[in-house]
């Protein structure tokens, strides 16, 4: 088979460069979107985080009970919960403390 009928047509009246270039500029544009959903993805992990500590930074619960450390990256902070106090050492403290937060039942 020639080579020239192994190449498909390009449409008529359009060069192969103004088709290369839409080719570019729809991946151009594809990336744009992709960065900017990701953008946003880490503005909104970035305000979790901030939430996080914001929570974790004042005592909770009674005044010389018992002091839960822990230690960890940003499943301890519970960053992803819907609430800090959602992530599991928030749910551990509770469990321990026997006291109810109002959510779906685990």
């Amino acid at each position: 088979m020639p080579l020239s009928r192994a190449v498909p047509p390009v449409a008529s009246g359009s060069s192969p460069r103004r088709h290369r270039h839409r080719v570019v500029a729809s991946i151009s544009l594809l990336a744009l979107v992709v960065s900017s959903v990701w953008v946003g993805r880490l503005a909104a992990e970035h305000a979790g985080v901030g939430r996080a500590r914001a929570y974790w930074s004042v005592p909770h619960g009674a005044t010389g009970g018992l002091m839960y450390v822990a230690s960890g990256d940003s499943a301890a902070q519970g960053v992803g919960a819907s609430r800090p106090q959602r992530g599991y050492v928030g749910l551990l403290a509770r469990d321990r403390s026997g006291a109810r937060q109002p959510g779906p039942a685990t």
